[in-house]
């Protein structure tokens, strides 16, 4: 029998015809997609990100991988962006908002008051049909004990968010026939409706489902945050990917963290990860050719990032090797839309990276 990493058991398996392996990119704005696609800001930038971008690269080693999931809002409050903005594919009907405080995997909670009167539905169109799906949501006592989902418009079952304790928790849904669209919306449970994130299962399942947790303008502080059961690190360990990607790197570098809580925080990231699969960590491309980025700084967080793959069995993928050390190089080479963002040449080069890194934990 071969020798098989996690991932690399899960993806044989789903070859052979059985569930797809599941593979989760948790980072920052470069996760979320800004600087990719044709607008090259935040206009549907989710849709056309690395991690969409995976599908294509791993199509060159002759495995079918497909976005199939979304966590959290994308922390779109950051600039007051709305989610269908940034991402077509989810709106917010009346009523639901990201909360404004509270850090989840992937961004902010998505809540939904159960006082509110003409309460309108979250909405997740995937472009895609789907037979089932894998709702994410936390339970807390006082949360409504009916959450309606909707499948094509039609209510097909209802969650209970008030648990005894406070956790973070999963239900699958197995919907029957083939559906192109979710909704969700507070029905009346008397307590607030809350959303961590959905996995949906396609009609023709992918060799490699993706799902995307990008915080944009988050830190490695907040990725590594434990504080609530639904919190970000918390929220890694019951996800529990056959593979996970840390791309958390240049917002830190950004806000001056210091190099010890950054590499405390991907270590407390790095272990989650694989004491229940495997990971990638990725050196993020260069920002803007000021402070951090030119004092030695990157290459020492460079540095703590490879140590801490090194020390954790996990993959580590260097886009330096593409973009250089300079963001000025990377820029004159046609790799950056913005002072900190990869455009959507930027994009694909790193997805190529990543899905590389990945095969090595296949073959």
């Amino acid at each position: 029998m071969t020798n098989r990493s996690i991932f690399g058991r899960k993806v044989a398996a789903a070859v052979a015809g059985g569930a797809s392996a599941r593979m989760l990119v948790h980072g920052h704005s470069h996760v979320a997609g800004q600087g990719s696609g044709s607008s090259g800001g935040l206009t549907n930038a989710a849709l056309t990100g690395f991690c969409e971008k995976l599908a294509t690269s791993f199509a060159t080693y002759g495995l079918t991988a497909k976005r199939t999931g979304w966590m959290a809002d994308y922390n779109t409050s950051i600039d007051g962006t709305n989610i269908n903005t940034f991402d077509s594919r989810v709106g917010f009907g009346s009523g639901w908002v990201s909360h404004t405080s509270n850090n989840v995997l992937g961004g902010r909670h998505i809540w939904q008051s159960g006082t509110a009167s003409g309460k309108g539905y979250l909405t997740y169109q995937p472009g895609f049909t789907f037979n089932g799906l894998r709702a994410w949501y936390p339970l807390s006592p006082g949360l409504s004990t009916n959450v309606g989902i909707y499948l094509d418009n039609a209510l097909f079952t209802s969650l209970n968010q008030n648990g005894p304790v406070n956790a973070i928790t999963a239900s699958t849904i197995s919907a029957g026939a083939p559906h192109s669209l979710l909704t969700v919306k507070e029905n009346g449970g008397a307590g607030p409706a809350f959303w961590n994130g959905v996995e949906f299962y396609p009609t023709t399942l992918p060799n490699i489902a993706v799902t995307v947790a990008g915080g944009r303008g988050q830190t490695s502080d907040v990725f590594a945050n434990g504080h609530d059961a639904w919190s970000p690190l918390p929220g890694l360990a019951a996800f529990s990917a056959d593979l996970v990607v840390l791309y958390c790197m240049t917002n830190d570098l950004l806000t001056n963290n210091a190099v010890y809580f950054f590499k405390r925080n991907l270590a407390a990231m790095a272990v989650t990860s694989v004491v229940r699969g495997n990971c990638i960590i990725v050196v993020d491309p260069p920002a803007t050719g000021s402070g951090p980025f030119i004092n030695g700084t990157y290459e020492d967080y460079a540095e703590a990032a490879k140590s801490v793959a090194a020390q954790y069995g996990c993959g580590f993928v260097d886009t330096r090797m593409i973009f250089s050390r300079s963001w000025d190089r990377a820029n004159a080479d046609g790799l950056m839309n913005s002072a900190a963002h990869p455009n959507d040449t930027g994009h694909q080069y790193i997805a190529d990276m990543i899905a590389q890194e990945a095969m090595k934990f296949v073959n």
